[in-house]
């Protein structure tokens, strides 16, 4: 997934793997997503509190999947919708 993702968007996107023991570090990512993506307070603590696992994808501070591994090309469709998004409005989420 890793490859296709970067293959397809190269410096487009920004990706993060994190081991899964070690969750603390997802509340400052969360965090400065919250702020940037506007994602809201709530949303991003669903996301955090809903746990991260091995499978899990998180795309502009909320949870795109948590326990599955989803489709590459879902996850590329969902990059392309969330990259489209903030090219006509910074301040814009992925819906």
């Amino acid at each position: 997934m890793y490859r296709e993702i970067r293959g397809r968007f190269g410096d487009q996107v920004e990706i993060t793997v994190i081991d899964p023991r070690n969750q603390i570090v997802l509340i400052p990512m969360i965090l400065r997503d919250i702020f940037t993506f506007k994602v809201g307070l709530r949303e991003g603590l669903k996301t955090f509190l809903k746990g991260c696992s091995i499978r899990s994808v998180i795309i502009n501070g909320k949870a795109f999947s948590l326990h599955d591994f989803p489709d590459s090309s879902v996850i590329c469709d969902q990059l392309e919708k969330a990259l489209s998004i903030s090219a006509s409005s910074p301040s814009s989420l992925l819906e």
